[in-house]
């Protein structure tokens, strides 16, 4: 694995957390779109049709998937926070906080650390 895909992890999970937030709401949103059926006859042993149910499963389930999801996000960012925190340079350090752990495009790190966009290349280049 090279220097950047390790680092690229952790927006990968995140973005695998927030795909399956978006799943459990889908669940959420179909669990209170459901309506009852009223009928004349007495609810005794009547079964529903298990719809309700099924979505609940399905929305701890999501639950279940994200919270380790989560723990493994955590995880590998005190991993990536250790090995960049070994980085003697402060600017290196930055530059890839900003990209790695923030998200930031090259752009908004080389305007936001008052850079060039090429010198901030170059420190990232170093830094790896």
């Amino acid at each position: 694995m090279t220097a950047k895909e390790y680092l690229r992890q952790y927006r990968q999970i995140e973005r695998e957390i927030l795909r399956l937030i978006d799943e459990r709401q889908r669940w959420v949103d179909l669990a209170t779109r459901i309506t009852p059926v009223y009928v004349d006859a007495p609810a005794g042993g009547q079964q529903g049709d298990g719809k309700i149910p099924t979505a609940v499963e399905q929305i701890i389930g999501q639950e279940e998937k994200i919270d380790a999801k989560f723990r493994e996000l955590m995880a590998v960012l005190d991993d990536i926070e250790t090995k960049i925190a070994a980085l003697e340079d402060e600017r290196q350090r930055e530059i890839l906080r900003r990209r790695y752990i923030g998200g930031q495009k090259w752009e908004d790190i080389a305007k936001g650390m008052h850079y060039g966009y090429q010198w901030v290349c170059k420190l990232h280049g170093r830094a790896l």
